[in-house]
């Protein structure tokens, strides 16, 4: 029985929905900056960028070897198109037609060496998945890691896998018009694949299943979601910057002739819903691995992997630049925002994002630090549990040892330490040096702004605690206090 792909994958529901906010502004503002894009990019404008953009993309990385020639989980693999002896390449510097954070793919010359744009990481559908992999099974081809480099920051962006989607009026292959294949960071059902063996057909294709796969076979990628094959076909050619490839798409190719489907259900040979015909020279690819261990020796320079504690580190960092009170005043902020010790995720990201300098923090570095802090995925996080995260490691013993000795040199000259000793103790010419392009009222960041009210030996070293986070150097934090209360 053949089904319609609406009954593959269901129809959507009807739903009445409603634009809301500045859309059509955002709208015109992405059309604005692809339209300057392109008119730099025809003029030569981009000279430098497109020279980085080679270097990078063409840039040597290693493939995985094997000694049995079976491919494995998380193996880097060249996926080669027989047809046309090329092999899958991705251009992360072009997005495609449809929509931003979306990069075109296309079957480039397969290059002397491996290179970045053409080389990609096989991984399971959870990521966890190790072994040997067989026909049948799912999973994701993942673009390059040594392609997915913030060069501000040096961390690592989000991956991109092999997408597709149903061909629609905003989806479809430019030449071809077939259904359109794409690299995303989406992470569903749209980026799974599943391997079929080429070279058989009828009942042999589907007794393969469950059998390794070996990178000496061809093979035909089938979209998990849709249940069309990784097409591509010579006669379709699309201009990249490097130069004429191949268009890649998801089209399932078909001969003609007969094959007499008929006569061997009759017979009992073949069952209605066996593929009864051979994969086609247009949908056979076959994954390469490396033909010697020299080839499999990493030769990138990768970032270590993000962790919510290293974009903590990150966020302080970003803080900092400015001025080294923003820790303080993020805190100070924090504390006073919410009487239930709860703030909505979103309302906590613009809260930071308000004091950031120079290099902010990205959305998905956001989301993989405020998925830690929020329990259940509700949308709220706990203050003192980030306060707490923030503060760790903050005060060292000599640190909290020099904090004593300036809180008791306060008593010891003024008695009680209340805000207007301080202000009478506190030289303000210490905070030039540490504070660049956003000026923070330093008393704005005391838990208190009664002018009698008491300052408590452990307010004291909260206030600083935060500050401390700041300064990485120790004689800096030495000398922003000396210089502060001359104790």
């Amino acid at each position: 029985m053949q089904f319609t792909p609406q009954q593959l994958i269901g129809a959507g529901r009807y739903s009445a929905t409603t634009r809301i906010g500045n859309w059509n502004e955002d709208l015109m503002l992405e059309e604005a900056r692809m339209k300057d894009y392109r008119a730099h990019k025809q003029t030569g404008g981009l000279s430098l960028a497109h020279r980085r953009k080679m270097e990078r993309s063409n840039s040597r990385v290693p493939l995985s070897y094997w000694e049995d020639g079976l491919v494995r989980y998380n193996s880097y693999i060249a996926l080669e198109h027989v047809q046309t002896s090329g092999c899958l390449a991705c251009d992360l510097w072009e997005e495609t037609y449809s929509g931003s954070g979306e990069f075109v793919v296309s079957v480039a010359r397969r290059p002397s060496n491996p290179s970045a744009r053409t080389t990609f990481c096989i991984v399971g559908p959870s990521g966890k998945q190790a072994g040997v992999i067989k026909y049948g099974e799912p999973f994701r081809l993942m673009a390059n890691e040594a392609l997915r480099v913030d060069e501000v920051s040096n961390t690592p962006l989000p991956p991109l896998y092999l997408k597709s989607v149903l061909k629609n009026e905003r989806y479809m292959s430019p030449v071809s018009s077939n259904q359109s294949v794409f690299l995303s960071t989406a992470v569903d059902n749209s980026t799974l694949w599943i391997a079929t063996h080429g070279d058989l057909g009828g009942a042999e294709k589907l007794l393969a299943t469950t059998t390794p796969i070996s990178a000496h076979d061809n093979i035909g990628l089938v979209h998990k979601m849709t249940g069309v094959f990784l097409h591509a076909d010579a006669k379709f050619v699309v201009a990249m910057d490097f130069g004429a490839e191949t268009e890649v798409c998801c089209a399932t190719a078909k001969a003609f002739g007969k094959s007499f489907n008929l006569k061997h259900e009759r017979d009992g040979a073949r069952t209605s819903d066996t593929h009864a015909k051979e994969t086609l020279s247009p949908n056979l690819w076959r994954l390469t691995l490396a033909t010697s261990p020299d080839a499999a020796v990493e030769c990138r320079n990768l970032p270590a992997a993000s962790t919510p504690e290293a974009v903590l580190d990150l966020m302080v960092q970003s803080l900092s630049r400015s001025s080294v009170w923003n820790v303080r005043a993020l805190v100070q902020t924090l504390e006073e925002s919410n009487a239930n010790g709860l703030i909505e995720r979103e309302d906590l990201k613009w809260t930071i994002k308000g004091l950031e300098g120079s290099k902010p923090l990205r959305d998905d570095q956001y989301d993989l630090l405020l998925d830690v802090f929020d329990e259940g995925r509700k949308g709220y996080v706990r203050i003192n549990r980030f306060v707490d995260a923030l503060r760790s490691g903050a005060l060292s013993t000599a640190r909290k040892a020099l904090l004593d000795d300036t809180y008791n040199g306060l008593v010891g000259a003024f008695g009680d330490v209340t805000l207007t000793v301080l202000r009478q103790a506190y030289d303000a010419g210490c905070e030039a040096p540490f504070q660049s392009t956003t000026r923070t009222n330093f008393w704005s960041l005391w838990p208190t702004q009664d002018p009698a009210g008491l300052i408590s030996r452990q307010e004291f070293v909260n206030v600083y605690k935060d500050i401390s986070r700041a300064i990485q150097d120790d004689s800096m934090f030495d000398q922003l206090l000396k210089n502060a209360w001359g104790v």
